[in-house]
């Protein structure tokens, strides 16, 4: 297992298309071939020579362009008399006239390029002529230029940094992961690179890697967020998530019902409920109105909108439980008869006998 990636901002120059036969094929592909330099954090500089997949109809990039590339990599083995050989994954040139004195002014400050490699320790881990730093050599394998090819860089725990002060260092022969950015060239013709993060035994599948990137021992305190003005043009870039938007609140309709009352507390029936068209109906008034039938009084003035709506309609009186039973065959005698019982009942003679009639 092993990988070789350089990822950074390079000037162009030089552009040329080639084409070339495919490997175990009689066809051919279209490349552009470049030359650019890399900078080193020690302001030295390599050469370099990026290829770049393009169809015919892709155009030239003038000289002093500046892109953004992500790349698979191979160093030659001494980097002082050879060039970095480069095929570009990503590949993003910024927009302008390259030869404006202007172009470079929006531009980013990262002119050092950055290592993302994966390979196999080759040497023991020694401490540097500074007395406090400390490196490795790392044997790498990627596929460039049509074929599988041989690096080595050199991999430096800074020993100004107090992160790497009791980092663990990686056994020989063992995987590792190195990122961080070209500091030199080594005196063996290596490339050297200040390691910002190192993952250990890669090659460990039933397990997770052990990552010595702990971050600084004190944390950076916390300065609030920073306020963001809002633009006046539509961002290529998000910052932040949007906001989502609010959903629509939808209201479902309830079906109507008439709370069913309780065979033995036939007063507490709970609030009225809106009954079809004739609107709601008081079950007490429907109680109030079955007594008032029965005992041959007269109805209630306030039952009359009640009695009004019930002569219009049919309801359904199952369920009510009523304290006094109703006959429907009754008659409830009138105030005239009942005077007449009572005279009869007064003017008859007292005796054994019957009274005439």
């Amino acid at each position: 297992m092993s990988s070789f990636f350089i990822l950074g901002l390079f000037a162009l120059s030089g552009g040329n298309r080639v084409v070339s036969p495919r490997p175990n094929s009689d066809k051919t592909t279209s490349h552009i071939l470049y030359m650019t330099s890399l900078q080193l954090f020690d302001l030295s500089f390599v050469p370099g020579e990026i290829r770049v997949w393009a169809p015919m109809t892709t155009p030239i990039l003038p000289d002093n362009t500046v892109v953004f590339m992500l790349a698979k990599a191979c160093t030659p083995a001494d980097t002082l008399h050879g060039a970095v050989v480069m095929d570009s994954v990503l590949f993003q040139p910024f927009p302008g006239d390259p030869e404006s004195s202007a172009y470079e002014d929006h531009l980013p400050d990262g002119q050092v390029p950055w290592v993302i490699a994966t390979g196999k320790t080759i040497s023991q881990t020694r401490t540097l002529a500074d007395g406090c730093s400390r490196a490795f050599e790392l044997s790498l394998t990627e596929y460039v230029r049509d074929e599988q090819r041989q690096s080595g860089i050199h991999c430096i725990f800074d020993g100004m940094t107090p992160r790497w002060a009791r980092a663990p260092t990686p056994y020989v022969n063992s995987s590792v992961q190195v990122v961080g950015p070209l500091a030199s060239i080594h005196s063996n013709g290596m490339l050297s690179v200040n390691i910002e993060h190192l993952t250990l035994s890669v090659n460990i599948s039933t397990g997770v890697a052990t990552s010595s990137d702990t971050g600084s021992e004190d944390p950076p305190a916390s300065t609030g967020p920073v306020p963001i003005a809002t633009p006046t043009k539509k961002r290529k870039f998000a910052a932040a998530l949007p906001s989502p938007a609010p959903s629509p609140v939808r209201h479902t309709p309830q079906p109507l019902s008439l709370p069913t009352p309780g065979p033995s507390s036939p007063s507490k029936l709970g609030s009225p409920a809106p009954v079809g068209p004739i609107g709601p109906v008081d079950p007490n008034s429907l109680l109030a109105l079955f007594q008032a039938m029965q005992n041959g009084g007269q109805m209630p003035l306030s039952l009359s909108s009640s009695a009004q709506h019930l002569s219009s309609t049919e309801p359904d009186y199952a369920g009510f439980s009523p304290s006094v039973s109703i006959e429907p065959d009754a008659v409830a005698p009138s105030p005239a008869e009942n005077v007449k019982a009572r005279v009869t009942r007064k003017t008859a003679p007292k005796g054994k006998g019957k009274a005439k009639e």
